[in-house]
């Protein structure tokens, strides 16, 4: 079995053919809102829940009819995060935006000369350019050009992906620049939890919408849909490892690493890959129980390097309410790591410490 095949940090698009639906539609949801005009909307949520996955999602959901053209846009991919200023971000989408209507709608765009120069040339910081006005200049020429020749009732939708990787102030700059555009496009954006907690955000929050992606429900305890969330994880197993694949004999450890994963999916994906490996290491085919404990043992170590002094008592004291009274500073740190996860548990949002730091007994009691 190709144990690399789980890929656990491989966002997938909305048309992939490896992709499962989540029980709660996050994306075809994200999309339903973006076009009844409800944003901009804030996605958000912990390493490893799906976001990429759900914004992809969205992005293919509205490009399947006429009404609009709507570009799913991975910046760290095109640009330096670190350094990220709003004539790079506006560089960025407008050339995105002349590729991609000419690879879905076959327009020629009519844009001015010097407007396609800059959305077609090297990057503002290669040039040493940091002025954002003609940069927005060319990508409204863009926009505009789409909505005069595209279909009678086209409408531009961004759903862009990569700001967790910027350092704040650059992700600020970025919420800011995109949000100077919400007059003319539609928008959808994945950010860090520190734009979105506490009231030092309250400016940018009265701007736009949260839109929540949480870790899928696992247990009993976190809502009537805890079943089709372990369904939900397994199939993407199957889905990227084969169908039918000694279902009955991997049934039980994937039972235990979805309860573990604390429901994210590159967690769950990453648990089976490790105990795969672990197999392949004893020259076994499948993994044993004691494969996915070594995994599991690997992925608390992991999740342990990342806490600080007073992090568990906090946690534990904050089990199971609203975590409202952890300190913001922290609660974003360990929100945005996975170390604390929030589910919605009868129309609740409680915390959960993530489940492999929380049982430090959880060999003996899963043995």
């Amino acid at each position: 079995m190709d144990w690399k095949a789980l890929a656990p940090h491989k966002p997938l698009e909305g048309h992939d053919p490896l992709h499962v639906s989540r029980p709660m539609g996050d994306g075809r949801r994200l999309a339903s809102m973006i076009h009844a005009g409800l944003g901009p909307f804030a996605v958000a949520g912990p390493v490893g829940c799906g976001k990429s996955t759900e914004i992809a999602t969205a992005a293919a959901e509205l490009s399947h009819g006429p009404e609009f053209f709507a570009l799913d846009l991975p910046l760290d991919q095109f640009l330096n995060m670190r350094h990220l200023t709003g004539a790079d971000l506006l560089w960025a989408l407008g050339g995105s935006m002349l590729h991609g209507v000419q690879k879905q709608f076959q327009l020629q765009l009519e844009l001015p000369e010097e407007a396609r120069s800059l959305l077609t040339g090297e990057a503002p910081n290669q040039q040493g350019r940091s002025e954002s006005g003609p940069y927005r200049d060319a990508f409204l020429a863009v926009v505009r050009e789409v909505k005069k020749k595209g279909p009678a009732t086209s409408q531009v939708a961004l759903l862009l992906d990569g700001l967790e990787k910027c350092p704040e102030e650059q992700a600020r700059i970025a919420v800011r620049t995109f949000l100077s555009l919400k007059d003319e496009v539609e928008l959808a954006f994945v950010v860090p939890p520190s734009l979105v907690i506490g009231p030092a955000n309250a400016e940018l929050l009265s701007e736009l919408r949260v839109f929540p992606i949480r870790p899928v429900p696992v247990l009993e305890r976190q809502g009537a849909r805890w079943k089709e969330g372990r369904q939900f994880l397994m199939d993407i197993f199957h889905r990227r490892v084969g169908e039918g694949t000694n279902e009955e004999a991997l049934a039980p450890l994937l039972e235990t690493a979805a309860i573990f994963s604390g429901g994210l999916p590159r967690t769950f994906l990453q648990l089976m890959r490790d105990a795969g490996g672990y197999a392949t290491v004893a020259n076994r085919e499948l993994p044993t129980r004691e494969d996915l404990d070594n995994a599991m043992r690997d992925q608390t170590d992991s999740l342990r390097r990342l806490l600080r002094d007073g992090d568990m008592q906090v946690m534990q004291a904050a089990d199971g309410s609203d975590g409202l009274e952890i300190p913001i500073e922290r609660r974003v740190r360990l929100l945005s790591h996975g170390i604390l996860l929030e589910n919605e548990v009868d129309d609740k949002v409680i915390v959960k410490m993530h489940p492999l730091l929380g049982r430090p007994d959880w060999v003996s009691l899963y043995a």
